[in-house]
């Protein structure tokens, strides 16, 4: 399986969290990026697009999350 991953971060939490970045549009984006990689490297593997969050301002204390086979 190839995983294709968005990774988003949010310093402050004025405009919304990481996870809440990662809109309709960006993943349709992400998913037509994917399948044109998969068809000219000719690859028929199972695929899944994954977004990696991280909110905060420090990397020590940022909250980490972890969004499996997002979808449009």
């Amino acid at each position: 399986m190839i995983v294709f991953v968005e990774v988003r971060l949010r310093r402050v939490s004025r405009f919304g969290t990481a996870a809440e970045s990662v809109g309709s549009a960006k993943l349709r984006r992400v998913q037509f990026a994917a399948e044109l990689w998969l068809r000219l490297r000719g690859r028929d593997s199972p695929a899944r697009i994954d977004v990696l969050t991280l909110d905060g301002a420090e990397c020590e204390t940022a909250r980490i999350g972890w969004i499996r086979g997002a979808s449009v």
